[in-house]
């Protein structure tokens, strides 16, 4: 084996282009929550306690099948669902 003579300017120029690879980020898509709905708006506290139960359900469904990006989504839904519930429970 023979050493491979190179100087840190010519290693630094050919790692320069794998060093500068544009990045690419995951982003969900933006949609409607349901705490956002106008008719979440008028629901009574029984119609509200019947989607925050069908909404957790269908959360521990989406982290039972492995898709935690839904899970988390469904998980954000439950606490604005929640908080609109204590807000209703206070008028």
């Amino acid at each position: 084996p023979t050493t491979v003579l190179k100087s840190r300017e010519a290693i630094m120029g050919q790692t320069k282009i794998a060093d500068s690879k544009v990045k690419h980020f995951y982003v969900e898509p933006d949609e409607i929550r349901i705490a956002a709905d106008p008719v979440v708006r008028y629901m009574g506290r029984t119609d509200l306690e019947k989607v925050i139960v069908e909404t957790q359900s269908k959360m521990e469904r989406a982290a039972k099948d492995l898709d935690f990006i839904e899970a988390a989504r469904l998980r954000d839904e439950l606490f604005q669902l929640r908080d609109k519930l204590k807000t209703e429970a206070l008028v």
